[in-house]
């Protein structure tokens, strides 16, 4: 399969033989991926975002490591259990990533550090929003489902 870089695509999108729609990307671990056009400008960024972590030299770490915290809120609900930590700072490689994925912004966009951080915080408002509108939304739906249950089953145990 030979591939060729075309000067209008950044050095690692690559022109192949590809179903139409689609394009040939090299990504940052030096596979290459068949990727839908739609979503190369998403990938980019990703792939920017990776390869300035690199540089930086931010360790691969788990996402399921939580910090040991005397401040710990617990909470029963039902019959599991849940732990909060009140506002924790963020660790080292949390603020590493969000540098790196500032950094990638800012240099994709070619704004300043202050508005690319900017950015970053408004689209992870902007998805905490919707995540809460989203769940506000299935507890009404899950309401009204559990109502037309009872209900059936009233008008069911009624009629028998």
């Amino acid at each position: 399969m030979s591939t060729t870089t075309t000067n209008s695509q950044p050095p690692h999108v690559f022109m192949s033989p590809a179903p139409e729609g689609y394009i040939v990307m090299l990504a940052p671990d030096e596979q290459k991926y068949m990727v839908p056009l739609h979503l190369v400008p998403d990938l980019q960024h990703a792939f920017e975002s990776y390869r300035h972590k690199m540089r930086l030299g931010v360790p691969q770490a788990s996402s399921s490591v939580q910090q040991a915290d005397p401040n710990v809120v617990e909470y029963t609900l039902d019959e599991g259990h849940s732990s909060h930590f009140p506002n924790p700072p963020l660790s080292e490689q949390e603020c590493l990533d969000v540098h790196s994925e500032i950094l990638a912004l800012q240099q994709c966009l070619g704004i300043s550090y202050k508005d690319a951080a900017h950015r970053l915080y408004m689209t992870e408002l902007a998805k905490a929003k919707l995540a809460y509108k989203s769940m506000k939304s299935l507890k009404h739906i899950s309401e009204g489902i559990d109502n037309s249950l009872l209900d059936l089953h009233a008008r069911l145990g009624a009629g028998s």
